[in-house]
């Protein structure tokens, strides 16, 4: 299995993407509508968002995704104990019980790799994040601490339509109405003495790893289009990431309504230019 990792792909995508890969899917055009996309899925228990497009768009291409049940070490045994030898595996689990992560032992954090089964109650790991293949840990290590498991699985091929124009036509109608959802659901959070602000960290970072794999999407199918929006360059994403931090410490910032209205500054400043982009991609 080759081991895929680019900016955009973080440890549950490059985990994803790497089986897929395996299975021969073309998934560079399931990247081809990411940008508009803002109804994601979300893990509370992790506060993870993923693609919906993406896992729809990868189905449609040859790989099917199936979340499986791993509530306690019993579910996960009975999960594991239904699938045949060379299974996939999108597998959840904290960070500080995986034994080649940097931070085995020591922190806690949410991590993705992928397991293939080998046999019965016998599974190899591989991790696209840190280059590794074929670990191994205790089987019953395993069981006890998945906290997440999709299986990942070859199903029929069939073509998805790429329509450059109404993704762009999608980007420009949706531009604004992201930015007051966001900005009303960040106040809201102001009002809050307990909110997370860990959770629209996450959504914000969701928001920025579909650019990346749009722009990839463009640099590798489309060029032209990427050549005309003149956007997805290093200081674009520069001030995603600086989105990203300020709600991170949000978390921490005493009274932060100064720094969230700078933040909902920032957003406003993404979303003109991201507008101003698809305006040049229509000509």
């Amino acid at each position: 299995m080759k081991l895929i990792d680019f900016p955009g792909l973080n440890c549950y995508g490059n985990s994803l993407i790497s089986i897929v890969h395996d299975f021969g899917v073309d998934y560079e055009i399931a990247f081809s509508n990411l940008w508009s996309e803002t109804d994601f899925r979300y893990n509370p228990s992790t506060k993870a968002f993923v693609s919906k497009r993406l896992l729809a768009s990868l189905h449609v291409l040859g790989a099917r995704c199936t979340a499986l049940p791993c509530a306690t070490p019993e579910e996960t045994a009975s999960s594991m104990a239904d699938l045949g030898t060379g299974a996939c595996l999108v597998v959840g689990m904290d960070a500080l019980h995986t034994p080649w992560n940097p931070n085995y032992g020591v922190f806690h954090g949410d991590h993705y790799f992928i397991a293939m089964t080998t046999g019965e109650r016998q599974v190899l790991f591989y991790d696209p994040t840190y280059h590794k293949r074929k670990e191994k840990m205790p089987y019953e290590l395993y069981l006890e601490h998945a906290n997440e498991l999709l299986l990942v699985e070859p199903c029929a091929k069939e073509s998805l339509e790429i329509d450059h124009k109404s993704e762009i036509q999608n980007v420009l109608a949706q531009s604004s109405k992201t930015c007051l959802e966001l900005r009303t659901w960040l106040e809201g959070l102001l009002e809050d003495r307990r909110a997370d602000w860990e959770v629209p960290a996450k959504y914000v970072e969701c928001l920025m790893n579909n650019r990346y794999l749009y722009a990839h999407y463009l640099a590798h199918r489309a060029p032209e289009l990427l050549s005309s929006a003149q956007l997805f360059d290093e200081s674009f994403f520069a001030r995603w990431v600086a989105v990203k931090n300020g709600l991170i410490k949000a978390a921490i910032v005493r009274n932060n309504r100064s720094l969230i209205e700078d933040i909902v500054r920032h957003l406003s400043s993404l979303m003109e230019l991201e507008r101003g982009a698809a305006e040049k991609m229509q000509l």
